[in-house]
């Protein structure tokens, strides 16, 4: 008796942002998107627990992962997307780029920073509250512009400062 062969899922790539200028509400409305389509992709508990199917030293494997092998928390997602991973995993990383290294006053940051430490929160309760910090801070958000380089060029997303009103 001949066994069948299991059926692989096809394997997609990780997804990255191309180069360009963005704001923070791209970026971050960009994690949501992706978290919404797929939430196999975020785990709070890790900052990134799976990348394109390998496990780094601190993540754990997922036996129900998405096709693109990627799982992480939603400050791992942004700096995977905007080129910051795998040389940075932790969310202040990603806010750094999002806002500027000096810019601590910012009241959305905070917001974000206490989302991406979340610990365990279920998947679908950090795209709400993700949902909630970016329709409450569109518009500071919207000022905060960053330009990231594309996966292949090696380098790190760039603050481009507050855009003049």
């Amino acid at each position: 008796m001949l066994l069948k062969k299991p059926k692989m899922r096809k394997r997609t790539a990780t997804p990255r942002l191309r180069a360009g200028i963005y704001t923070a509400y791209d970026v971050m409305k960009e994690v949501l998107r992706l978290g919404r389509e797929e939430k196999r992709r975020i785990d709070m508990g890790w900052w990134v627990d799976m990348y394109r199917g390998k496990v780094p030293p601190d993540g754990a494997r997922h036996e129900h992962a998405p096709a693109c092998g990627t799982v992480a928390c939603l400050g791992g997602w942004g700096n995977i997307i905007t080129g910051n991973y795998p040389r940075y995993e932790y969310g202040h990383r990603l806010l750094d780029a999002l806002f500027g290294e000096m810019d601590y006053d910012v009241r959305v940051r905070e917001e974000l920073d206490a989302l991406f430490g979340s610990g365990n929160l279920p998947a679908t309760e950090a795209l709400k509250q993700l949902a909630v910090i970016l329709k409450d801070h569109k518009p500071e958000l919207q000022e905060h512009r960053v330009r990231v380089f594309g996966a292949k060029s090696g380098r790190l997303p760039l603050y481009l400062g507050k855009e003049a009103a």
